[in-house]
């Protein structure tokens, strides 16, 4: 049994204001290409990851162009929600969206998190469970969602759309694959996380982010990183074999992406871990009360007038408002 795996598409009627191409017609080759890839491969279904779409009211005529190379995939595609497929990162929402369109013409089928879908080919089983995006999901609320807890089949495969990550991520909510490495799942894949991580063996269960096929954001990883999809094969009694294949529509990052944003992004980065650092400095646990800390933001000269505006404004609020 085969499958081809790819993730984070982002169909959108217009180009980033990051990208120099024609983003729609870069992404529709990248489109047949995965869908020459699988028949290169013979793969007996496709998996995408989540946020196949960049918002779910697309407009109807760029779905109807995606939904026609859809249509000649000839193979079935698995689909897990993402955060961008929905509003309001509700799941119960699809019946809203783009996505449902493509699903009630069995373009595509989504997947239901508290229904593996299960079916034998070639006389090997397997189990396809997901974990689509929610608030929750990378919180000790929600990260059980990760994790198989019964094994159904030769093979038990988890497909995530959460910030899955191999290594811990400042400021935002995520997963480590530590925290979930207990989990039942034979292989277990994620997207969300544009950049992605290397394939990770632990005791005999893969986990796999291979990154996004869209590249929306100029950055020194994203100048660099090439877009992939991958191929797993599977055989009763045989360890997951699994095969990158980068695009070859893909264009070089330096050719598609704005190399004054890369910049921007540079010293807006450095600017702001800066400004974090400064305020770091400041001994608030030493501090009696907000007047306390009003005064020392104040006097700091290091800190920028409209920081030391802000930081004001949420100290106020939360003065005025301790209950909330």
């Amino acid at each position: 049994m085969k499958f081809l795996y790819f993730s984070d598409t982002h169909i959108r009627s217009t180009t980033p204001r990051h990208r120099l191409d024609d983003f729609k017609e870069s992404l529709y080759e990248a489109f047949v290409e995965i869908r020459n890839i699988g028949i290169e491969n013979d793969v007996d279904f496709y998996i995408h990851g989540g946020d196949l779409v960049d918002r779910p009211d697309v407009p109807i005529f760029t779905i109807r162009q995606f939904a026609k190379v859809m249509q000649s995939f000839e193979k079935p595609i698995f689909f897990v929600p993402g955060n961008h497929d929905i509003f309001g990162y509700n799941v119960n929402s699809l019946n809203r969206t783009a996505i449902a369109l493509l699903h009630d013409f069995s373009l595509i089928t989504i997947m239901r998190d508290n229904s593996p879908i299960c079916f034998t080919l070639k006389d090997t089983s397997v189990a396809l469970h997901s974990a689509s995006f929610s608030r929750d999901l990378d919180t000790d609320i929600g990260r059980g969602a990760y994790i198989v807890n019964k094994k159904l089949a030769d093979f038990d495969i988890m497909i995530a759309h959460g910030m899955l990550l191999a290594k811990k991520f400042e400021l935002i909510n995520h997963t480590l694959v530590d925290e979930i490495k207990h989990t039942k799942a034979d292989l277990t894949l994620s997207g969300h996380y544009h950049t992605g991580f290397e394939l990770i063996n632990y005791e005999g269960k893969l986990f796999y982010n291979p990154g996004s096929i869209a590249r929306l954001e100029a950055s020194e990883i994203e100048l660099t990183r090439r877009p992939k999809v991958i191929v797993v094969e599977l055989n009763k009694g045989e360890n997951i074999n699994i095969k990158d294949v980068y695009l070859r529509s893909a264009k070089k990052g330096e050719d598609i992406l704005d190399r004054n944003s890369i910049i921007e992004e540079k010293i807006a980065n450095e600017r702001f871990e800066y400004e974090k650092e400064k305020i770091k400095s400041i001994q608030f646990e030493k501090m009696l009360n907000f007047d306390d800390i009003l005064r020392e933001l104040e006097k700091n000269e290091a800190i920028e007038d409209n920081v030391k505006a802000k930081a004001i404004e949420l100290l106020d609020e939360v003065q005025n408002n301790p209950d909330e």
